[in-house]
């Protein structure tokens, strides 16, 4: 680029040379900071949507302990919480393009990342109708909810074998 000075010609060319020595000296620099942001990105991202989900299962449940009408509101923040953060994990997952080594593994993750969606919908029809038995059938070990959990569980670890890069925590 040329700045428009009216003085002397020598001075209007050394301007132009050194812009255009800065863009050349310069242009390597973006062009490798644009490829490392580029190839990095998914890992970021994928780690940042993914970690509300982590930090809403490693949370105590505050559905569990549920025995009164009184302790659902607070069971229904955390079960809203932890719903916005799968729904936003879910939006990351069919917008962004995966590596190509990660497209089955990605596929399978979306499938149970809905699963856990459904669970959570559900679960918070339950908490809303302050239904404290159905809320007990559908939780603990062995029941739809832990089901729903187990499988997002197993589709992550077996992401982050496949893609080492993500660097993702599984919950535990």
């Amino acid at each position: 680029m040329a700045a428009h000075v009216e003085c002397v010609d020598g001075m209007r060319r050394n301007l132009v040379v050194f812009s255009m020595c800065g863009l050349l000296v310069a242009g390597p620099c973006i062009g490798r900071a644009a490829a490392s942001a580029e190839t990095s990105s998914y890992p970021a991202r994928f780690r940042a949507a993914y970690m509300p989900i982590f930090r809403g299962l490693n949370q105590a449940p505050a559905c569990a302990a549920v025995n009164r009408v009184g302790q659902l509101p607070a069971c229904a923040q955390q079960v809203a919480r932890f719903r916005l953060a799968v729904a936003r994990f879910l939006q990351f997952l069919t917008h962004a393009p995966p590596p190509a080594k990660a497209k089955a593994d990605i596929r399978e993750l979306i499938s149970a990342t809905r699963v856990l969606q459904q669970t959570f919908t559900t679960v918070a029809g339950i908490i809303k109708r302050k239904d404290i038995a159905r809320l007990k059938a559908i939780g603990g070990l062995g029941h739809p909810t832990d089901r729903a959990i187990q499988e997002f569980l197993s589709a992550i670890g077996v992401l982050a074998l496949d893609v080492p890069a993500l660097k993702v925590p599984l919950p535990g």
